[in-house]
């Protein structure tokens, strides 16, 4: 099942999704069914990659291309997406076009 995890700045489904990925204060997670906000408490690096790989998240949502997750694709299981043509891409919108809802 593809489980998709990505970055916000602020606890809404109407939101922008983040540039901070290591840092951003929430991450949204959804599945095609749900869709769960959490709070983020980490600070990046590995302890990160632990909380999304214990939640089971098979793709990584990022507004924008980083080295640090290119660097995870080849070491973990997990895809990187990025919004197409999108400059300020919303929640709603990307879980709608992942899954069709």
């Amino acid at each position: 099942m593809k489980r998709i995890a990505t970055a916000i700045e602020v606890n809404s489904k109407d939101t922008l999704l983040s540039s901070r990925f290591g840092n951003a204060k929430y991450y949204a997670f959804f599945d095609g069914q749900n869709l769960n906000i959490e709070k983020n408490n980490n600070k990046g690096g590995a302890s990160l990659l632990t909380w999304l790989q214990a939640k089971g998240v098979s793709h990584l949502l990022l507004k924008e291309e980083g080295k640090i997750p290119c660097a995870w694709t080849k070491e973990h299981k997990i895809t990187l997406l990025y919004p197409s043509n999108q400059n300020q891409p919303k929640l709603q919108e990307m879980v709608q076009l992942y899954f069709q809802l």
